[in-house]
């Protein structure tokens, strides 16, 4: 019989092998064969003896062929949902507004308020980076500015804005009134150079002298009023009146006289004296004495005596025709 196991032959046990072949030998006794360890080349790992071939130093592991090699390394990410995984790699990453913590979890990243070189306007949080005064604006670069000025014109129609501006413009023949509205422009007088005639507005310039003329260029010009006399000037005469009295007498040779008409006018005293003879033709020769005929005729020559310019009321060139006597003139 070829050599088995003494333990189990197909799982049957060797001595109840024997006596079912009727050995009659005594049973044989009982060795146990040496286990070999199958190492060859493995450093590590099982030897096939319920041994070891080796143990791997720490920080590394023994591979199914014997040898010892460096531990892969195992991310450490339980719990981590970004981060570090301890193996040069990344548990994950969070959004584009979250950062991760140190635990590995994303948490929402804090606002940094923007603020930089600016001074007023929003800081991109929700905040803002200040305010300007109440003069100013801020631009939109985060700077406070002057105010624009705003045009002040409501309803004005014209003149300033307060602004350096205008409201707007008049036409040419109106002007802008202190209330901003256009109005037609007052005539403006057209007397420059002038000082007689009209004024183009009505009005006039001036008035020229007694015996001149305004020429149509607005001056005066002494006029040709007498062919006896200067440019300007006119032919007068001494008038001479005679008026008769009557002469009432009172007490003590003295007299209440009154004129009662004009016996006529002269242009020489003398005449004027002979007119007061022959209207009161009594008189002749008692001038002198005293009663009422000669008190009539004195007061008559005395009237003779204060005589008055009048306007010459026929003109030749040789004076002035008053009457029956031509006299020179009195240009005046």
């Amino acid at each position: 019989m070829p050599f088995m196991n003494h333990r189990s032959f197909l799982g049957v046990p060797a001595l109840l092998l024997a006596v079912a072949c009727g050995s009659s030998d005594a049973p044989a006794e009982k060795t146990t064969p040496t286990c070999q360890p199958s190492c060859g080349s493995r450093q590590c790992g099982p030897d096939g003896c319920d041994g070891t071939c080796g143990t791997c130093s720490n920080g590394k592991t023994c591979s199914t062929q014997g040898t010892c090699e460096v531990k892969p390394c195992q991310p450490a990410c339980t719990g981590r949902t970004c981060g570090p995984d301890s193996c040069g790699g990344t548990c994950g990453t969070c959004d584009a507004d979250s950062t991760c913590t140190a635990e590995g979890t994303c948490s929402a990243t804090p606002c940094q308020p923007a603020c930089s070189g600016k001074k007023c306007g929003p800081d991109s949080c929700g905040g803002t980076c200040g305010t300007c005064d109440a003069d100013s604006i801020c631009t939109s670069q985060g700077a406070c500015e002057p105010k624009p000025c705003e045009p002040q014109c409501g309803a004005k129609e014209c003149g300033p804005d307060a602004c350096g501006g205008s409201c707007g413009t008049c036409n040419a023949d109106s002007v802008c009134s202190p209330s901003g509205t256009c109005e037609l422009k007052p005539c403006e007088p057209q007397c420059t150079g002038k000082n007689c005639g009209p004024d183009s507005c009505g009005g006039t310039c001036g008035n020229c002298p007694s015996g001149s003329k305004c020429t149509a260029l607005g001056t005066c010009e002494a006029q040709q009023l007498s062919i006896n006399c200067p440019p300007g000037q006119q032919c007068l005469l001494f008038e001479h009146t005679a008026w008769q009295y009557v002469c009432t007498e009172l007490a003590g040779q003295t007299y209440d006289c009154h004129k009662t008409g004009i016996i006529g006018a002269y242009a020489s005293f003398n005449a004027c004296r002979d007119g007061c003879a022959g209207g009161n033709s009594s008189c002749g020769d008692q001038y002198g004495n005293h009663d009422a005929l000669t008190t009539a005729c004195e007061a008559c020559v005395l009237d003779c005596k204060s005589p008055a310019l009048t306007l010459c009321p026929q003109e030749t060139t040789g004076g002035c025709v008053y009457g029956d006597q031509t006299v020179a003139c009195v240009c005046k």
